[in-house]
This record gives structure tokens, sequence and C-alpha cells, in this order.
């Protein structure tokens, strides 16, 4: 065998295995194992198969790279990407991400190899070529289809829980976003097919991936689904001039679709639907519910990023710090850490500024060119008739509408860049300057260009995956239980952190959390030493964490809450002051903070952050709760009252901080109301022990004993430990 053939396999086999293997990536033995495991995968494959192929273009003038606009928006959207990084808020993160995204401009530079190897290399060849490549990920995408069917069967769980299928994907929105462009995919080799077993594929395929798109219940890929359609169809009934049949079909179908979609709209408030949650879901789009507000209220908070930066915008993975800037506290109650704007549209203005922002949107400018024949090329193999450009472009268009309401993942990147590359493939022309380097000999080749490339490669393979690899597996090892204890699990933290992988704040935002579980654990296997260790070891790293990055907001939140649950209130007022600076309106911190005022007996600065909070959005109950808290402690009873009744009526809830505020401030007769209350609606142990301390508090000694009883005959396991608070409540003592 050649040197020419070698490499030509190893490219291409590399390229066909992205699309069959990566989807179905589930490495359990890493953190985020349903992201890191196909990303690293595509990684590795790509950095391998890119050395193969340089290489190989190298020694055969057809495999060199060849010019298309295309490639020249690509080119131009990366250079701005990259200047945008450099100039991050934090640009460590925003060139390598982390475990739970696996972005960052690594991921696109990847992407973007992976677009020159394909591009040059399927279009030159017999078998690995893009009608095959196309077929292969139809194949895969009836197998994960049918992974889908054992989820909806009950055979195999469904990862995220719930009814929405989520695949291998361990997320719904991810499976729809495949299943969509797997069915543009399969329409479009359907009309360019003659083969009749293939046509039967490709519809058996279509039908699957529907079902599954379906059961999905992931309301952007149905738009884009609806969307795609009815654009695809429209194009045809305008711009087919031969088949009259054909045209009479399409207005068909985008009557249908409208159709179908209006009568489900219409009915979605009866029984049929609402018994049905994937339907259900699937018919509550609207403007006014609670998941399309909160929405709303995030592009607002990108918008106002976008007008502080406008240029290059703040980096990719650089979201949270608009975000945190620019919060509305009315998004109280929602998640409080978003790192992604659920747009396509905002995602790249905050990521890269209106240059960026052009430059993403140039790429499809160019694709739709190029399907409608804007680079003719003499030669062409890729002859598309009015049919094949309506589904392309229907593609484009589904691919588009889908992500205006979530973001990419690496498989959804990958089917975007190979349709990049097939268009690219053929409608490009060589550059001169390139095509006319003399090819070396293949001795030459084999004794210097080859080990120099190996070598180049062992060692970025090694810097960008091997080590990052070994640290998402340690942090994993890490959470989880070991044969040798807590003393384990600590030595697997040190072990993540030493690496110093890309996810550093991920490792270390976990330690804090397991620190903090750890000091409060009562578990007598777990040493003080042991809690000592975990103490130091987390604000150590997290506070290096901090210096690294300090305008995050969110690691001074972490350190502020491990002071807490050791009781350092000075230190956690500190850094929730610190967090409040970098994220001003976010009532989660002001809530804190007041709480460590409150234990630090500075109650007027506790009302004043309570005030602020409530002020800025008073129909949130939780914040109107804790600044009731405070009035009180602030002997502000009245207040307290008349904000209580406004935000709850006559039903006051049986908070324990509310019943511990009035008993803390002697206001008995109230703390006894809400605890009797307490225990009327849920009867647990704790709930029974505060109406007992509450009597105690009120002098009512009687009283909490008949309570201490009656816990003790409802919980047998706490007989012992009541009895003793019996005997010292008798004694006239308070235990």
């Amino acid at each position: 065998m050649t040197l020419n053939k070698i490499l030509r396999w190893i490219v291409a086999i590399g390229v066909f295995a992205i699309p069959a293997v990566i989807p179905f990536i589930v490495t359990g033995s890493m953190f985020f194992p349903f992201i890191t495991g196909k990303a690293f995968a595509f990684r590795i494959i790509v950095e391998i198969i890119f050395g193969a192929w340089l290489l190989l273009a190298l020694c055969d003038k057809n495999y060199r790279p060849k010019f298309s606009w295309i490639l020249g928006a690509l080119g131009v959207f990366l250079f701005v990407i990259l200047l945008a990084d450099i100039f991050a808020e934090n640009p460590l993160k925003a060139f390598w991400s982390n475990f739970e995204r696996m972005e960052g401009f690594v991921s696109l530079f990847h992407m973007a190899l992976y677009f020159l190897v394909a591009g040059a290399t399927l279009i030159n060849e017999k078998f690995w070529n893009w009608t095959n490549f196309f077929r292969l990920n139809i194949l895969t995408s009836i197998v994960m289809s049918s992974y889908g069917f054992l989820q909806l069967a009950g055979k195999i769980t469904i990862n995220q829980g719930g009814v929405r299928l989520d695949g291998t994907f361990g997320n719904a929105t991810y499976l729809a976003g495949y299943m969509l462009m797997m069915i543009f995919l399969a329409l479009f080799l359907f009309s360019k097919e003659n083969n009749k077993w293939w046509k039967g594929i490709y519809s058996v395929t279509i039908i699957f991936n529907l079902i599954i798109l379906y059961s999905t219940a992931t309301r952007g890929a149905l738009l884009g689904l609806i969307g795609g359609l009815i654009l695809t169809a429209v194009i045809i009934a305008i711009f087919e001039k031969q088949n009259k049949t054909l045209r009479k079909i399409s207005i068909g179908v985008a009557v249908a679709v409208i159709a179908l979609s209006g009568i489900f709209f219409a009915i979605r408030n009866t029984d049929f639907v609402q018994s049905r949650p994937s339907l259900a879901r699937l018919t509550s789009i609207s403007a006014s519910n609670s998941d399309a507000q909160a929405r709303f209220m995030v592009w607002n908070m990108a918008w106002q990023g976008f007008k502080e930066r406008p240029i290059l915008g703040w980096g990719q993975e650089g979201f949270n710090f608009v975000f945190n800037k620019y919060y509305n506290p009315d998004m109280y109650g929602r998640e409080q850490w978003f790192d992604r704007t659920h747009s396509i549209l905002f995602d790249w203005l905050v990521a890269g500024g209106i240059l960026g922002f052009l430059g993403y949107y140039s790429i499809l400018v160019m694709a739709f060119l190029y399907i409608w024949g804007f680079k003719k090329i003499p030669d062409s193999k890729f002859n598309f008739s009015v049919t094949e450009k309506a589904l392309l472009t229907g593609l484009l268009a589904a691919y588009w509408f889908q992500n205006v309401f979530v973001f990419d993942n690496v498989v959804s990147y990958i089917l975007f860049f190979s349709f990049l590359a097939y268009l690219h493939s053929d409608r490009s022309i060589n550059i001169k300057k390139i095509e006319s380097l003399s090819e070396p000999k293949k001795s030459e080749v084999i004794q210097f260009y080859a080990p120099i490339t190996i070598i180049v490669l062992a060692v970025i393979i090694w810097f960008v995956n091997v080590k990052n690899i070994s640290a998402a597996k340690d942090l994993l090892k890490a959470l989880s239980p070991q044969p040798k204890g807590i003393t384990e699990n600590i030595n697997y933290f040190k072990s993540a952190i030493n690496r110093n992988s890309f996810g550093g704040q991920e490792i270390r935002e976990q330690l804090v959390q397991a620190a903090t579980n750890i000091i409060s654990s009562k578990n007598p296997a777990i040493t003080e030493d042991m809690k000592s260790q975990f103490l130091a070891l987390s604000i150590d790293e997290i506070k290096k964490q901090i210096k690294a990055v300090p305008n995050d907001a969110r690691n001074h939140i972490f350190l502020a809450s491990l002071y807490s649950s050791i009781g350092s209130t000075s230190e956690a007022i500190s850094s929730f002051e610190s967090a409040l600076k970098l994220s001003p309106a976010k009532q989660i911190i002001k809530i804190s903070l007041a709480s460590s005022y409150l234990q630090a007996n500075e109650k007027q600065k506790a009302l004043e952050v309570m005030k602020s909070a409530y002020e800025s959005a008073p129909e949130i109950s939780e914040t109107a709760l804790v600044y009731a808290i405070t009035m009180i402690y602030n002997k502000d009873l009245i207040g307290a009252e008349a904000l209580l009744k406004n935000t709850f009526g006559d039903d006051i809830p049986a908070d324990l901080r509310l019943i511990q505020s009035y008993l803390q401030n002697n206001y008995f007769e109230k703390a006894i109301v809400l605890a009797k209350k307490a225990v009327s609606e849920d009867s647990s142990l704790q709930n029974m022990m505060s109406l007992a301390s509450v009597y105690l508090g009120a002098g009512l000694r009687t009283s909490a004993v008949n309570v201490l009883r009656e816990a003790i005959e409802k919980n047998p396991s706490f007989k012992e430990q009541g009895e003793y608070y019996i005997k010292e409540i008798q004694a006239g003592r308070n235990p």
C-alpha cells in the first residue's frame, strides 16, 4: 500500500467516524459524561486526520485546500472571534470553555480544521464521498431514533428524567436539533436518489425522526421544522417551472402544515392535548408564558451587554458577566447562573460584538448564495435542482430558526460544518500559490515530514486532550464514594486541580460544595481533621480562582457561602459585598448578605439591603418574606405585618425563618400560631421540634413537653433524645 493510499484511508476513516461514532459517546468516567466524551473524541480524531491530511496535501496536489467564499467568511469569523477572545473578560475560559460546554475558540478552531479536511478530501474519492458520508449520517440517525424508541418503551432510562427523550445526548433539546437536521437531510437525499431501496431507507428515517423529534417536546426545533417545511414548499411552488405536479404537492404541504399547526393551537386547552405531555408542551408556545418571559429578560440583558461592548463583545463564555451585571430582579426563582442567552443571535452579539455577529451571518449568507449558484463552476458535480435548492435552503433555515431559541453543541456544530464543507468542496477554486508548490519525494516525507508531524500531533493531543481528560476523570472520582473514604476524595480533588486543566473553576466550585457538605456532616467516620483539610483546601483554591478572575460574582458567592457554613460571619459579609458590587441587582446575593448582617447583629444594614431587594421586584414573595423578617428583627412589627398581609393575604406561610424571628424578638403569640400551622400542614419531626422550642421560649413548659411526647410517639428513633429534652425541661433547664 502506497503512502498516499495509507494517508487517504486515515483521513477518510476519521471523517466518516465522526458522524458515526461521536453522537453515541457517553463517558461515565468523566465529569459531564454526555458532553466531555463527545468533544474530546471529536478533537482527537480531527487532530489526527488533520495531520494526515497535511502530509497527503503535501504529497498530492489533488488534496490541497481550495478557496471559496464560505471558507473566506469562516476565516474572517474565526479571526474576529480570536480577537474577541484575546480581549475577553476571561480569556482563558474564552479560549478553552469548560467541561459543561466544551466550546470556546479551541472548539471552533477544531470545527474549522474538520471543515478543511472534509471539504478537501470527500470530493476526490470513489467510495469515501459525500453521498456515502450523508448516507452514513442517515443510518446513524436511524440507530439514534431506535435508541429513542427504547426510551419511550421504558427499556432505557431517560437521562434527564420526565417524558422528554434525550437519547445519548443527555438533553432533549440537543437530540431534537439532531433529528431536525436529519429529517431535512433525508428529504434532500430522497429528492436526489434513484435507488428504490435507499428511497425506502430515507422514508423510514423521516418517519422515525419525526416521532422522536415530537417526543422530545422541544418547541424551538418544532418551530424550525414547521418554518423549514413551509419555506421549502413555498420555494418549490414559486420556482419549480417544469414539474407542475410537484408544485401542487408543495402548495398542499404548505397548506397542510399551516392548517395542522393552527388546529393543534386552537385545541391546545382540550383534554386530548393536555393529557399528552409532549403535545401539551409543544402547544404551549406563547409570548406571555413564564418561559418566554424569562427568555425575553435574558435577551434584554444580552442587549445591554452588547451596547456596553458593541465592537468585539465580551469574548466566548462571557455572558455570565453580562448576566450578573445586568441581572433583572424578576428572574428570581429561575436559573441564577445563565451562561448562554439561549439564542444564537444574542450569543454572537455578546461573544463577538457586531463584528462577530456579522462574521457568523456572513457564513450563512455565503452558504445560501452557494446553494443558489452564486459561484458557478463549469464541471460542478452539484447540479442542484429547484427542489434540492429548496430543501437545502429549508435545512439552513430550520437550523437557524431553532437556534434562535437555543444554542449549538458539539454534534450540531459537526452537522453544520459538514454542510458547509459539502457546499465548499465543489464550489471552490484552486489557490494557485498552494497548487504550484512542488511535491516532495516520498522518502523525504517518510524520513522528515512524517516524524515531525507525529511528534507535534502527540504534543497537541496531550496538551489539548489527555491532561484535561485526566482532570475530568479525577473530578468525577472526587465526587464519588471511594473505598478509602474522604481522604481519597480530597486526594482526587488535589490531583484534578494540579493538572492545570481548563476545568479549574468547575473543580474548585465542586470542591467548595463538597467541603460545605462534609463540614456539616454528622457522620462519625468523618473526623475533624478531615473537615479541616477540606476546608483549608477549598478556601485556598476558591481564593486562587477569585485572584485569576476577580470580576466573576459567582466565585465570590462560593467563598461567602463557605465562610457562612463555618460561622465566619465577617468574612462572609465581605465576600457577599464583593459579589453584590459585581451583580448589584441579584436578590439571592442580597438575601444571603442580609442573613449574614443579621448574624453579625447589624440589623439596620440587613434592613437596608432587603428594602432594596424588595423594591426592585415587590411581586416576588420570597423577597417580601425575608424583608418582613428583617423588619421584625428591627422591631418594626407593624411594617412587617402590613407587608406580609399585602403579599400573602390571610395565608401567611409557616416559614421556620419567620417563626424564629417572632420567637427571638419575643412575639410569642405570633410564633405559636405559625408553628402550630406548620405542624398541621406537615407533622415532621423538625416542625414539631420547632413548636416545642416556641412553647419553651414563651415559658409554656408543659405544652413543650406534650409536643415532645407526641413527637416521640410518631418518631420512635427520637425517643432517647426526646426524653432527655423532657427531663431537662421538667428540671427547669433549657436543653
